[in-house]
């Protein structure tokens, strides 16, 4: 069964180059234009607020994009109480913006990764999930969740309750500028890379931001071309726009499941000739080396001759055609050429 993703933008203060002037500097509209589905917007870290959070989830509301929201997660004091307040406080912030899509908590803050141990990711999932009613998702990539796992043999399997947004990327195959899906996204088989707890349980991945190299300036910045925040993340939706809505029930402009593709009709791929005499009886036609009436050529095909067509409108009247090896033109009139 073919893949069907939808794509989506991830987007912080850094998708600006003035943290005084944010209005400015990125355009949803010009996302939606372009292709985007969906879209996750820093809101917090630590006991902080994003400042372009404000504008960007009023922002997205307005260009219709469905929005979530995540917290960048710090350990700086490694307790379950920290974890507590920071999900408390990336609660107080979002609660009022009617996300869309749930709460995100992205793990990938270097320091003490391997000591803080599953109580805290827990302690602030569960109690994010008491705040907001529903299941947040994790944002991690493979390497960065296996090293927490190593060092907490204790993994259970309460994480895998959760949604997974995974972040993996290839190391060359999508320099910058990358705009809308590439072909590898469909056709790879081994990315993206899945953490060991997932990969052991057989579950796969609801998001996976597969860029860091987006064109930002394509998909609504208005940044410097080329300069150093043009570069935007770029993620897909493990299936179609319709199943993202149904499932997170996204009732706001619910998009219609589509029709399945209709094959196209199949096209001619021959021409018979069936010119006739006065008399009625099996006539010929002239195959002419160009497509247009002229005397001096005195090849001609026979009745009932099929010749495999090369284009499949005609061009000035006449049949672009081939047999054997040769190719030329017969007349597209109707009492001369029929489509087989």
């Amino acid at each position: 069964m073919s893949k069907v993703y939808t794509l989506g933008i991830d987007v912080s203060l850094w998708q600006t180059d003035d943290a005084t002037n944010i209005k400015r500097h990125f355009d949803p509209h010009v996302a939606k234009e372009h292709g985007i589905q969906f879209a996750f917007i820093k809101a917090s870290e630590r006991l902080g607020k994003d400042p372009a959070v404000e504008h960007f989830q009023q922002a997205f509301k307005d260009a219709g994009i469905p929005r979530g929201f995540y917290h960048f997660a710090r350990y700086s004091q490694l307790s379950t109480q920290s974890a507590q307040k920071q999900a408390e406080h990336f609660w107080n912030v979002i609660k009022d913006y009617e996300a869309e899509l749930p709460p995100v908590l992205d793990l990938e803050d270097p320091p003490g990764m391997e000591a803080i141990g599953m109580s805290w990711i827990q302690r602030f999932l569960y109690t994010l999930r008491d705040l907001c009613g529903k299941n947040p998702i994790i944002y991690t990539s493979p390497s960065y969740w296996n090293k927490i796992g190593a060092a907490n043999e204790a993994v259970s399997n309460w994480v895998l309750e959760f949604p997974l947004w995974i972040a993996n990327y290839w190391a060359t195959a999508l320099p910058f500028p990358v705009r809308g899906i590439p072909d590898i996204v469909y056709t790879t088989t081994t990315m993206p890379t899945m953490p060991e707890l997932w990969k052991k349980n057989n579950k796969t991945f609801t998001f996976w931001q597969f860029s860091q190299t987006g064109d930002g300036v394509y998909y609504g910045g208005q940044y410097p071309l080329g300069g150093k925040n043009s570069a935007l993340d770029l993620n897909v939706y493990n299936g179609s726009l319709f199943d993202l809505y149904a499932q997170f029930g996204i009732e706001d402009e619910v998009p219609e499941e589509p029709d399945p593709p209709v094959p196209p009709e199949p096209q001619p791929q021959y021409v018979r000739v069936i010119a006739k005499q006065a008399d009625g009886k099996k006539g010929w036609l002239f195959f002419r080396s160009r497509p247009e009436i002229y005397s001096g050529d005195g090849v001609a095909v026979g009745y009932g001759v099929k010749l495999k067509l090369l284009s499949p409108e005609p061009i000035n009247g006449m049949w672009h055609v081939t047999i054997d090896e040769f190719e030329g033109y017969v007349s597209a009139g109707t009492k001369y050429t029929e489509l087989v």
